[in-house]
C-alpha cells in the first residue's frame, strides 16, 4: 500500500498551522460540516484559520474507487487515477490556461496493488453564488431578470471560457449548467461583462495534444463531435431557457474565438453552421412548449426521506395535516374520494385528497402486490429495483427537466423484497385546467365555445410542440389520449398543455418509430372526427414533422397507413373492452 500527498506551496503553511499536513488527517479526520454525502464519497465544508483570518475550503473525499476509474483505464493504455486526482490535474491545467476554477490546495491518494482505492481533494471555495441554471433556466428563482443583451453576453462569456479550455487540450464531458457559475462585472465590453467559473471537473480529460488546429472532416469528426457534445451538454442542462438564435450563436462564437485560430476553412465553417442550426432546432424558444406562469423546475425543491417515504419539502406541512408522514400511512389512508373505475386492476387504487383552501388537491396512487406479468414488465421497461409508483414520479421529474409541463411529485415510497414489489405509493399535486377530452366534448355540445382562428391554431401548435419535445427527448407516453392532456391558460390568456398519467411511459433509443406511431395513433383516435377536421390533423402533422426534422420516408403514405392501422387496432380493442364490461 502506498500513499501520496501533494500540497501547493502557497497553502502549505496554512495546512500545517491547522494540523492538516498528513494524508490521514485530511482523509480520515472529522473536519468541518458535511455538505453532501453518498455511500462512497462525501464533500465537507472546512474553515481554516490563518494569520490574516479564516478561509473556507471544500474537502472532497472518495472512500472507494470503482472499477471503472481504478481498473478499466489500464485496458486502454491510460493511467488509473482516483476522481480526486483527476480533478487535481484538471484544476491545475485550467489555472495554466487562464480559466477560472477553484484553487486546489492539496490532494492525496492511496493505492493498493498499483490500483487507486481512495483519495481526497482540498480546494478553496469560490466567490460565486449563481449557476447558469439560476440565470437562465425557467423555473429557478432569478437573481435578476436579464435583458437580451445581458443574456447574449453571458453566453458569449461561457463560450470564451470553454474555448480557453479546449485550446489547452482539456475536454469536459460533464459541462452541465449546474457546474458553470457566473457573476456580472460590468457591461461596457462583451468580454468583460461576466466572470465565469467552472466547478466539479473530476470527469475532465486532458488530451495528449492541443485541439487548437481542429479540422472538420466529413465521416471522421472525432474532435468535432467532442466539442458538439459539450455544446449539447451546456444547452441541454440549461433547458428550458427559451434561448434565442443570437444567444446560441454567441456561445459558439465565443468558444471558437479562443479554440480555433486563423481563418476558418470551408469545412470548419460549414460544420459550425450545421452545429448552430442543429442546436437552434433543439433548444431555441421557437421549439420550446409554452410553460405555465408558476412553472417550478424539479431541481429547485429538496427531497427529504422520512422513514421510507420520500417527500417534497414544499408539501411536508400539508402531508402532516392530512396524516401521511410514512409509507405505512400512505398505504392505509382511507379518507378522500375513491377514483376507482371499471377495468382498473385490483392491485391498483386511486384516491383524491382534498387539502386546505389555497392549495391544490392531492392524488394518491397505491399498488399492492402487482401480478407477475406486471412485475416483469416493470423490470423490462423501467428499473429492477424501482416500484410502479416511482415510475410515474421518475418520468414526471424527467419531463419537467426537459420543459414539458406535468404534475408536481409530492411524495413516494416503496416496499420491495429484492427485485419484487410488495407495495408502493405515490402522491402528486393536482394540475390546473381541464383535459382536452372534456373540453372537446363541451365544444361539440356548445360549438359557440370552441376556439377559432388564431387560438385554435395556437392550441394545435402547442400540442405539436409538446409531442415533438417528448419524442425528441426519447420519451414515449404509450397512453397518449386527449384525456391525459390538460389545457390551462396563463395570465395573458395563452394556452398551456400539460401531461398526466405517466405510468406506462418509457424511454427508448430503439423501436422509436413503433412508439411514435403508437402515440400519434392514440392522439388521432381520441380526437373526434366531428370537431377535429382534416385540416386540423394535417396542421398538427405539419408542425410535428417540422419540429422533429424527420426523414421524408417517415411521412410517406405507408407511414400514414401505419398510423391508421394502429387506430383500427385501438378501436377494436375498445369495442372488445366495452362488450366485456357490458356483460
Amino acid at each position: 500500500m502506498t500513499r501520496s500527498l501533494t500540497m501547493q506551496p502557497e497553502f502549505e503553511p496554512l495546512l500545517k498551522r491547522n494540523g492538516l499536513n498528513s494524508f490521514v488527517a485530511l482523509m480520515e479526520g472529522d473536519l468541518g460540516e458535511v455538505y453532501t454525502a453518498h455511500d462512497d464519497r462525501e464533500v465537507r465544508r472546512v474553515m481554516l484559520s490563518g494569520e490574516t483570518g479564516s478561509r473556507v475550503f471544500f474537502l472532497k473525499r472518495t472512500f472507494e474507487v470503482g472499477l471503472k476509474q481504478g481498473l478499466w483505464p489500464r485496458f486502454v493504455g491510460k493511467p488509473t487515477l482516483s476522481p480526486p486526482m483527476h480533478e487535481w490535474h484538471a484544476l491545475n491545467a485550467l489555472a495554466e490556461a487562464g480559466v477560472n476554477a477553484p484553487q486546489a490546495a492539496a490532494c492525496g491518494e492511496e493505492r493498493r496493488g498499483g490500483r487507486p482505492r481512495r483519495g481526497f481533494l482540498l480546494m478553496e471555495a469560490i466567490d460565486y453564488q449563481y449557476t447558469l441554471n439560476d440565470w437562465l433556466t425557467v423555473g429557478f428563482p432569478k437573481p435578476k431578470q436579464l435583458d437580451e443583451y445581458e443574456r447574449t453576453t453571458l453566453m458569449y462569456a461561457v463560450g470564451l471560457a470553454l474555448g480557453k479550455m479546449w485550446r489547452a487540450g482539456i475536454m469536459w464531458p460533464d459541462a452541465k449548467a449546474k457546474h458553470v457559475y457566473a457573476k456580472q462585472t460590468r457591461l461596457d465590453a462583451p468580454e468583460a461583462a461576466w466572470d465565469v467559473c467552472f466547478l466539479d471537473l473530476e470527469r475532465a480529460r486532458i488530451m495528449p495534444r492541443s485541439i487548437a488546429d481542429i479540422t472538420f472532416v466529413p465521416g471522421r469528426p472525432q474532435d468535432w463531435n467532442s466539442l458538439a457534445c459539450e455544446y449539447q451538454c451546456i444547452l441541454g442542462s440549461v433547458d428550458p431557457a427559451g434561448l434565442r438564435q443570437q444567444e446560441i450563436e454567441a456561445l459558439i462564437r465565443g468558444s471558437n474565438e479562443c479554440s480555433i485560430s486563423g481563418k476558418l476553412d470551408h469545412d470548419v465553417a460549414n460544420g459550425l453552421r450545421i452545429t448552430i442550426d442543429q442546436l437552434h432546432h433543439q433548444y431555441s424558444d421557437e421549439v420550446t412548449p409554452r410553460l405555465p406562469d408558476d412553472f417550478t423546475h424539479p431541481y429547485t425543491y429538496s427531497i427529504s426521506k422520512h422513514t421510507n417515504l420520500n417527500t417534497n419539502d414544499r408539501y411536508l406541512s400539508a402531508l402532516r395535516r392530512i396524516g401521511i408522514t410514512t409509507l405505512d400511512n400512505a398505504l392505509t389512508f382511507r379518507k378522500g374520494q375513491s377514483l376507482n373505475k371499471p377495468g382498473l386492476s385490483s392491485y391498483r387504487e386511486r384516491i383524491r385528497i382534498e387539502t386546505d383552501e389555497g392549495q391544490p388537491d392531492l392524488y394518491l396512487k397505491r399498488f399492492h402486490k402487482p401480478p407477475l406479468k406486471e412485475q416483469l414488465r416493470r423490470m423490462r421497461e423501467f428499473k429492477f429495483k424501482r416500484s410502479s409508483a416511482e415510475r410515474e414520479v421518475y418520468f414526471a421529474r424527467k419531463l419537467l427537466q426537459v420543459g414539458i409541463p406535468t404534475f408536481t411529485p409530492v411524495a413516494w415510497g416503496r416496499r420491495m423484497s429484492g427485485y419484487w414489489e410488495q407495495a408502493s405509493a405515490a402522491i402528486t399535486a393536482e394540475l390546473p385546467g381541464t383535459s382536452l377530452e372534456k373540453l372537446v366534448a363541451h365544444w361539440r355540445d356548445y360549438p359557440a365555445d370552441a376556439p377559432r382562428g388564431t387560438d385554435r391554431h395556437d392550441i394545435i401548435r402547442q400540442l405539436a410542440l409538446v409531442t415533438a419535445r417528448l419524442h425528441r427527448s426519447g420519451y414515449f407516453h404509450r397512453d397518449y389520449y386527449l384525456c391525459h392532456i390538460f389545457l390551462e391558460r396563463n395570465a395573458d390568456g395563452r394556452a398551456v398543455l400539460s401531461l398526466i398519467d405517466l405510468g406506462r411511459m418509457i424511454r427508448s433509443t430503439w423501436l422509436q418509430k413503433r412508439w411514435t406511431i403508437k402515440d400519434l395513433a392514440a392522439l388521432h383516435y381520441s380526437a373526434p372526427a366531428g370537431l377535429v377536421g382534416r385540416a386540423d390533423r394535417l396542421r398538427f402533422l405539419y408542425h410535428y414533422a417540422k419540429l422533429r426534422g424527420m426523414h421524408p420516408e417517415w411521412w410517406s403514405p405507408q407511414f400514414i397507413r401505419r398510423i391508421e392501422a394502429r387506430c383500427n387496432r385501438i378501436r377494436r380493442h375498445d369495442e372488445k373492452r366495452q362488450r366485456r364490461f357490458a356483460r
